[in-house]
């Protein structure tokens, strides 16, 4: 995680394809630089320069074996991010109950 405001949640992916790196944009507001140029996608090569928000690393090349997978290793619990419509019909809900409880006191 990147503590930056310039760095969306969700800002860019790196995967490996056939002994390469590629680095994508996930359609994030302040997108993406390798070697200074904007991109949406791109392979990586050794030596280029990767920039999200204001951090910046150098890519130092892959090696022959792929980096170890996510999916190898214990599965952490996602966060369920639901849809903002919910909270505030929860919300309405709550304040109804509390003026429907209070309201019918004498």
């Amino acid at each position: 995680m990147i503590a930056d405001h310039d760095v969306s949640r969700r800002h860019a992916r790196i995967v490996w394809r056939q002994g390469t790196h590629y680095v994508y944009d996930l359609g994030s507001a302040n997108g993406i630089r390798v070697n200074g140029a904007k991109v949406r996608g791109v392979a990586l090569a050794p030596g280029d320069l990767l920039e999200i928000g204001a951090e910046r690393w150098r890519y130092l090349g892959a090696t022959d074996a792929p980096p170890p997978s996510a999916a190898s290793g214990p599965r952490t619990p996602r966060a369920r991010n639901f849809p903002r419509w919910v909270y505030w019909a929860l919300g309405a809900a709550a304040v109804l109950l509390v003026v429907l409880f209070f309201g019918s006191r004498p």
